[in-house]
């Protein structure tokens, strides 16, 4: 994980990764992350959003679930 620096990252967002992992989150670099996004700029990691929007919405195509996720980026 990167080591960030400042008060934030301190009392809020180590405390978090921390307690996301207990309860079985795998906590990724922010190479893992930023591939998983399709780069710097993406918000979601697509492959999962994808698969949750198939899972919820079964009567999409996987050309619909695509074109949500371009959209969404």
């Amino acid at each position: 994980m990167t080591e960030f620096s400042g008060a934030e990252a301190d009392t809020v967002q180590y405390p978090k990764v921390h307690q996301a992992a207990e309860i079985g989150w795998v906590p990724l670099s922010p190479q893992e992350a930023r591939e998983k996004r399709g780069g710097e700029d993406g918000m979601f990691f697509r492959a999962e959003l994808e698969t949750k929007l198939a899972q919820f919405n079964p009567w999409m195509s996987a050309d619909a679930i695509r074109q949500v996720r371009e959209v969404l980026r």
